[in-house]
């Protein structure tokens, strides 16, 4: 064990670091054995607090970096919708690419895809994704939910598989004032027409 008198001069500083991390000190000059143990007592503490730190920093980057970058945009939209009027709005606007007074779920998806850097057709038609990529059994985040309803189709976007409950990110469901917003489907969906999967390769490196 190291000759603790030689450290005298640091008491100033390992004071103030123990006032910091809220640890009683007492600054009678020297360093006996009780001084020694709760100094390695902070040290070890201040070194698992960091730690502990760095980890969550990594493992959020991990997560973040593995998450589908649709599901990230789509995400960031949830609460955005119609305004003034069903189908209508600043919001509706661009998600129709400019447009007013249609239904927009697709122009949704388009948006999203758009915006997350895809190489895909802008296309105000849910069914039209049933051409665009494959159907799958077993969906996962990023892929596409088609669905049938009354006039036509539906599709949403997957963020979220948990055994037989799918959670997605959809825009214009329910009545006015519609706005994205997540769905959670328990089990198969009566109306599913399908799930797709876009080919990860129109994804743009930049986006």
């Amino acid at each position: 064990m190291k000759d603790w008198r030689e450290y005298n001069d640091a008491q100033k500083h390992l004071k103030d670091l123990y006032s910091k991390a809220g640890l009683p000190y007492e600054g009678n000059g020297k360093y006996g054995e009780d001084k020694r143990r709760r100094t390695e007592q902070f040290i070890k503490w201040a070194s698992v607090i960091a730690l502990s730190f760095l980890l969550g920093i990594v493992l959020v980057g991990i997560a973040s970096a593995a998450e589908p970058a649709l599901v990230v945009v789509a995400r960031a939209q949830i609460g955005n919708g119609e305004t003034w009027g069903d189908n209508r709005g600043a919001y509706v606007r661009k998600y129709l690419n400019g447009k007013e007074n249609l239904p927009w779920c697709a122009g949704f998806v388009s948006y999203c895809f758009r915006r997350a850097g895809y190489n895909m057709p802008y296309t105000l038609r849910a069914k039209d994704y049933l051409k665009y990529g494959k159907q799958v059994k077993k969906p996962i985040p990023g892929d596409l939910i088609v669905l049938s309803r009354s006039g036509g189709g539906h599709v949403g976007i997957i963020e979220q598989v948990k055994g037989d409950t799918i959670t997605t990110i959809e825009g214009n469901t329910g009545k006015y004032p519609s706005k994205v917003k997540r769905i959670v489907y328990k089990g198969k969906p009566k109306n599913l027409i399908a799930y797709i999967r876009i080919n990860r390769m129109k994804e743009a490196h930049n986006a």
